[in-house]
Order: structure tokens, then C-alpha cells, then sequence
């Protein structure tokens, strides 16, 4: 095993004991690294639409009608992304 994967799983391990506990309200999600890569990724993807809109999501005036538009259009992309990745795994 090459000393990066070790460490790896290392850090994975010491994080699963550091999470694990039998009191769900003890679990830190600050050293979740699964909760951190995702809030990353919102956090990027927020930015994303920051830059294309010119506002924030919080501060968006766009019509209930528009989100709807959007959120249809989103789920399209999902369903196009799905079908090419069923075709890939054939």
C-alpha cells in the first residue's frame, strides 16, 4: 500500500472513531469529512449562481414560477445525466 493511500485511510479511520459514539447528539460534523466536502461543494455551486445572477439565492427577486422553471430544468439535466451513466455502465 503506497504511504498516501495509507494515510488516507488513516485519517478516515481516526475520523470514524472520532464520529462514532452511541449519542447521535455527540457526533461532530465539523471533522465529518463527507458533510465538509458537500458544504463545499454548495458553497462553490452558490458561488456559482452568484456570478451568473448577480445575487445571492436568499436575495433572488425571481418569481415563484421562475424557481419552478429552474427546478424543472435542473431535474432534465439529472435525468439526461442518469441515462448516459446507465449506458455507460452496460
Amino acid at each position: 500500500m503506497h504511504s498516501r493511500e495509507s494515510n488516507y485511510e488513516d485519517y478516515y479511520e481516526k475520523m470514524w472513531t472520532a464520529n462514532t459514539t452511541q449519542d447521535p447528539n455527540q457526533v461532530n460534523l465539523e471533522t465529518d469529512i463527507v458533510v465538509q466536502e458537500v458544504k463545499e461543494l454548495y458553497e462553490k455551486r452558490s458561488q456559482v449562481g452568484i456570478n451568473k445572477y448577480g445575487t445571492t439565492l436568499e436575495n433572488s427577486t425571481q418569481s415563484t414560477l421562475e424557481f419552478i422553471q429552474h427546478l424543472q430544468e435542473e431535474l432534465m439535466d439529472a435525468t439526461l445525466y442518469l441515462q448516459k451513466i446507465k449506458h455507460l455502465i452496460k
